[in-house]
């Protein structure tokens, strides 16, 4: 009887093997640029089709490769990295034309060009499932193009997998970013479907943080510098006040490769104490080098993930480090935009230890909410939902009536707790009210109501609104277009990087739009994340979640708020699953207080 264990299939092989590099097309984008940086590049270009569906072309001016290095490098366990066991844990480079592109050519239609500058003519070879279809030399320039085409093309349940052209593309822009990041000097270019996202030519850390996301980074952002015996820390940080509620400027790089690590992440938020208002984050681009014996970088297939070996050491240098550049800058002189933070360095080997930990002197600044008033308003002409479609998730007591009659609290006193609590009551029940979860469930219901009707009240404005937006966001837009023309908003797009706002609903104050489109498709974009809905719930769950946390509740508005709530289907829960209000009859006071009533 023959054996039931066989080896596999090379093609099989290599697909098993890419799903472990290649998992969407900002994997692909990812390797490929940091190829180009290993081979020396000065100039990088990333081309994408569809989201990188269709097409990823990333050509670089770097040292080429020759012939025979052209197919060596589709082979599996083909590196020029990597010679001895030992060069796996001292790793400095990213990756050099080895494995990846065998993984890539596995799911894809792989072509690749190339010609080092001691050659008169390139070659080029032109691979499908792993094999080699056509080659042969061409004139090019000095350096390598590689192009992949139709993604997953012969995996069909792995492209079933991959999200919709804007998330992808939003992942694509990520890989970018922390390419340009790590290396300012490198020149960067990003065009999708012919519009260009991004050109960026080379600069100094400072400059490229303003290049990628905008002339407000220039007077918010101070410098991080420190070098210890063990390590060094250099970057830069954002100003308190400018921090969001949402993730995402966030860029931490080890030896300069971007790593994620939720404990250094912690350590930098540590740093900001008393700072920063509930719930947000700061912008941060930091660079710590180290000796590569002491990390491990192969925790994950993509490198994103690292351990240190003296994890406490690593934490405590950073929060100093942070702290101190809190203290030093206080955030008031400008920024030399022609100092390089990457090639400047203090004699000191030791970590100064910031001096005092009080930073009141911050706290000046005084974190401005953005004032969203009335948008319990903003759909008032829509009917409330019938009595008979109401329901409460709350056992009924048992005086209480099981038709959940709709409760009138205009005549009834409000009382305020804690800013985020309402008190009221009625001839025999006390009620105690979270007034931002309340909010929520309201505006869920409305902006539903309005997102699926397909048409909301928009206020033509009298002078256009110029909007500013980073690329994702465009993106992103692209996909909610109808939804916000549903909800009052109208806009068309001008330029690569900013749209014209011409109708608004009543209540929403021109001065609120670009922080308010900002947020809500950051927190659109993590509520998809989250939860598999239709794409209208979606953006009703967020719209609600942005607008009743910019809420500014007042006096005149809390009582139909109330009667809004009771008026909803689902009023005791808001619509991320939090409890919106508590009832307390007579006989649960008594209860407490361990009486009979």
């Amino acid at each position: 009887m023959d054996g039931v264990i066989q080896l596999l299939p090379d093609a099989v092989a290599n697909q098993i093997a890419a799903g472990e590099v290649v998992q969407r097309p900002g994997s692909v984008v990812k390797e490929l640029v940091e190829n180009a940086i290993d081979a020396k590049a000065t100039d990088i270009q990333v081309y994408i089709k569809d989201a990188g569906k269709t097409l990823i072309c990333v050509a670089d001016n770097g040292i080429g490769m020759t012939k025979s290095d052209i197919k060596k490098s589709i082979l599996r366990h083909a590196t020029s990295k990597l010679k001895v066991i030992e060069d796996l844990f001292k790793l400095r480079t990213m990756g050099f034309r080895g494995e990846a592109l065998a993984s890539i050519a596995a799911v894809a239609h792989l072509k690749i060009q190339s010609k080092t500058n001691e050659e008169e003519l390139g070659y080029q070879i032109t691979v499908a499932d792993s094999k080699i279809e056509d080659e042969g030399p061409l004139a090019c320039e000095a350096g390598t193009t590689i192009e992949v085409k139709h993604l997953f093309y012969n995996v069909p349940a792995r492209r079933n997998f991959l999200k919709s052209n804007a998330v992808e593309m939003k992942h694509i822009i990520e890989v970018v970013q922390h390419t340009a990041l790590a290396h300012p000097h490198i020149n960067v270019k990003l065009v999708h479907n012919d519009s260009e996202i991004y050109f960026l030519p080379k600069a100094n850390l400072a400059q490229r943080i303003v290049q990628l996301f905008g002339k407000s980074h220039q007077e918010q952002i101070a410098e991080c510098h420190e070098i210890t015996s063990h390590l060094s820390i250099t970057g830069y940080i954002g100003k308190p006040s400018t921090a969001k509620k949402t993730k995402g400027e966030q860029f931490l790089f080890v030896n300069n490769r971007y790593v994620k690590s939720a404990y250094i992440n912690h350590a930098v938020i540590n740093a900001y104490e008393g700072l920063l208002q509930d719930g947000t984050r700061p912008f941060y681009a930091l660079f710590i080098e180290i000796d590569p014996a002491l990390i491990d970088v192969n925790v994950h297939p993509t490198k994103t993930e690292i351990k240190f070996e003296d994890e406490k050491t690593i934490y405590g240098t950073i929060q100093a480090t942070v702290k101190q550049a809190l203290g030093k800058y206080h955030f008031s002189p400008s920024l030399n935009f022609d100092y390089d933070v990457n090639f400047q360095a203090k004699q000191s080997g030791t970590l100064a230890t910031p001096k005092t930990n009080n930073y009141t002197q911050f706290k000046s600044e005084k974190f401005t909410d953005t004032n969203l008033k009335h948008w319990e308003s903003l759909f008032e002409k829509n009917e409330a939902p019938h009595q008979d479609e109401q329901q409460t998730l709350f056992e009924p007591t048992k005086n209480e009536n099981k038709e959940n009659t709709p409760l009138k609290y205009n005549s009834a006193p409000f009382f305020h707790h804690l800013e985020q609590y309402l008190l009221t009551k009625t001839d025999d029940c006390l009620f105690i009210i979270d007034k931002v979860h309340a909010l929520e469930r309201v505006l869920y219901e409305q902006f539903l109501k309005s997102l699926t009707a397909g048409h909301g009240v928009a206020q033509q404005l009298l002078f256009p609104i110029n909007v500013n937006l980073q690329p994702a966001s465009m993106i992103a837009l692209d996909e909610l277009k109808d939804e916000l023309i549903a909800l009052g908003i109208t806009f068309e797009k001008f330029g690569q990087s900013s749209i014209v706002i011409s109708g608004l609903p009543a209540e929403l104050k021109d001065s609120q739009v670009e922080d308010f489109l900002d947020d809500l498709l950051a927190q659109f974009d993590q509520t998809k994340q989250k939860l598999k809905l239709p794409k209208v719930e979606q953006l009703a769950r967020a719209l609600a979640k942005r607008a009743a946390m910019n809420s500014s509740f007042e006096q005149e508005a809390i009582s139909g708020l109330v009667d809004q709530l009771f008026k909803c289907k689902i009023p005791g829960y808001s619509p991320s699953g939090h409890i919106t209000f508590v009832k307390m009859d007579a006989e649960k006071i008594g209860t407490l207080f361990n009486t009979t009533t």
